[in-house]
């Protein structure tokens, strides 16, 4: 990457021992300045949703879907609770929907995903742990073992 070019990078942020990391899996040249736009706007529709649920002044306008984008900036709704996410396959969806659904602190345990999804093998759920993980949906938390779901 060159300096003064806008980039899409794709990571989480870990915080260990009061120190926080960044982690970045992806950085990929903006082509496109309107998702430059986007991100302004979802950036504000966040703070404004984050002001609304914690009682502060953030509106009176009621939002019943939140933006989310992946990697291609297809624009996609989150379905509020848990439904499936456009454009991932069977498996990516239900290990999606298995991470979310979990409330602990450290999150969901890949063992423990692979044990509910029986029927699928464990390489196609490990697959699409990274999938997800690169593309922004779920992140890990205390170890590689362990992931959350950015939209719980």
């Amino acid at each position: 990457m060159r300096e003064n070019t806008y980039v899409r990078v794709c990571g989480h942020v870990r915080s260990m021992g009061g120190q926080r990391t960044i982690a970045a899996f992806r950085m990929s040249p903006i082509m496109d300045m309107n998702e430059l736009t986007y991100h302004t706007l979802e950036v504000v529709h966040s703070h404004l949703m984050l002001n609304k649920l914690s009682g502060g002044s953030g509106g009176g306008t009621t939002y019943g879907n939140s933006m989310q984008t992946n990697s291609e900036q297809n624009f996609g709704e989150s379905n509020g609770g848990g439904g499936v996410v456009s454009g991932l396959s069977s498996v990516q969806n239900q290990v999606h929907m298995l991470i979310r659904s979990n409330n602990t602190e450290q999150g969901a345990n890949i063992n423990d995903v692979c044990q509910q999804l029986r029927g699928v093998p464990e390489k196609a759920i490990r697959d699409a742990i990274e999938f997800l993980s690169s593309e922004g949906h779920i992140y890990s938390t205390i170890d590689e073992d362990h992931y959350k779901a950015t939209d719980s």
